[in-house]
């Protein structure tokens, strides 16, 4: 009888568990984790080393690209050096602030639909 209980309990706590993960996530928007983790990563980056890059234009021979530095003028923003993010690319900090805004918005939208859904 007693290990019967026990396991009730255990099953019990397992659901318990299971239910405050699922609503500790549920206010979490996915778009908005990625742009975040993205814009850390860029916190991290060595902006002086070449890198691996997903630029298409880059990869299929074309120097120029109206993108390229975006990510490490951000690196630069972060770092706290203005003058060197302006310099690598003038428009990272507009990129950053857009980004910025985004993930707020997101985040805001998706806490809203959670209170509403609770309510």
């Amino acid at each position: 009888m007693e290990i019967s209980n026990s396991r009730i309990g255990l099953k019990d706590r397992f659901f318990i568990a299971k239910k405050k993960f699922k609503t500790f996530f549920s206010f979490l928007d996915f778009e908005a984790l990625i742009w975040f983790f993205g814009l850390l990563a860029l916190v991290f980056i060595n902006p002086i080393e070449s890198h691996f890059t997903i630029c298409p234009f880059s990869l299929i021979g074309i120097e120029y690209c109206p993108g390229c530095g975006l990510g490490r003028s951000i690196h630069f923003l972060f770092e706290g050096n203005l003058q060197q993010s302006l310099n690598t690319h003038p428009l990272g900090w507009l990129a950053f602030l857009i980004l910025t805004i985004r993930i707020i918005k997101l985040m805001k939208t998706r806490i809203n639909y959670y209170l509403q859904m609770k309510s």
